[in-house]
């Protein structure tokens, strides 16, 4: 299973109950990146913690719905969509699965180093060749999350059928513009900005960000379509639009996650 490779340091962080708006935080040494990162986990586990689906999250100011059945991700802003794009799932081999249900994400990290116990293969943060990309969104610990790829498996987000793009252990593969994107438009439910995501990127810094409050809601489910939203990325053939940045709105060898 991958590891991840960082020294313990002082961070702030927040314990989060899925169900309450409350947070209690305290200070502690607290390394977010040791143990183990986006492996996914076997059909049983997708299982245990997968909920009911309660789309009525999607009413709240930013929400995200993975479509399993189209293999497509659709971002909403107060309830409207207004960004879908391709994804990767779990493949349908039945020893691996993506969970279902209504979630929140606990935490975002950027430039997350990983080991492989399988092969030894290393990617320090934010190396190209970092199975996990180089932003994700965890919400099941560090098992299951939205992440991004490395160049070698970009095929994996961009394929044109839904099934094709059936290939990982239970994680949600995005093309790495659109995890890009994602993280840094719900940036401040997470106490961070767009701007200083792009300092750590640059600087190759790993870094973890816990949410202020509930942080942003996820539900995955299937759905027979995918709803339609004014920009629809398809980005095996085209480029997404410029977005600014400055908002302040709240591979190894190895097959990635």
């Amino acid at each position: 299973m991958p590891q991840i490779l960082n020294k313990p340091f002082f961070v702030t962080f927040c314990l989060v109950a899925l169900s309450l708006s409350t947070q209690s935080c305290q200070s502690r040494a607290y390394n977010p990146f040791e143990g183990d990162i986006g492996e996914g986990g076997d059909a049983e586990t997708a299982a245990r913690i997968s909920t009911s689906v309660d789309e009525s999250v999607l009413k709240e100011e930013f929400a995200v719905r993975v479509n399993l059945k189209t293999n497509m991700a659709t971002f909403y802003q107060s309830g409207k969509p207004v960004r879908t794009w391709k994804i990767a799932s779990a493949r349908s081999d039945g020893k691996s699965a993506t969970p279902t249900g209504t979630f929140r994400f606990q935490e975002l990290t950027v430039c997350q180093p990983w080991i492989s116990t399988r092969n030894n293969a290393k990617a320090g943060p934010c190396d190209p060749t970092n199975p996990t990309g180089q932003f994700a969104l965890w919400f099941s610990s560090r098992t299951y999350g939205l992440h991004g790829v490395d160049n070698g498996h970009l095929a994996s987000v961009t394929s044109s059928s839904a099934d094709s793009r059936r290939q990982s252990s239970g994680c949600v593969r995005n093309h790495p513009d659109n995890i890009e994107w994602l993280v840094k438009k719900v940036a401040p439910l997470y106490g961070t900005t767009p701007q200083a995501l792009e300092t750590f990127r640059k600087g190759s810094k790993a870094k973890s960000f816990s949410p202020k409050n509930r942080g942003l809601a996820l539900v995955i489910g299937r759905w027979d379509t995918s709803p339609d939203s004014p920009t629809s990325l398809d980005l095996d053939t085209q480029e997404p639009p410029a977005e600014d940045v400055t908002t302040t709105i709240p591979e190894s060898s190895e097959t990635p996650n």
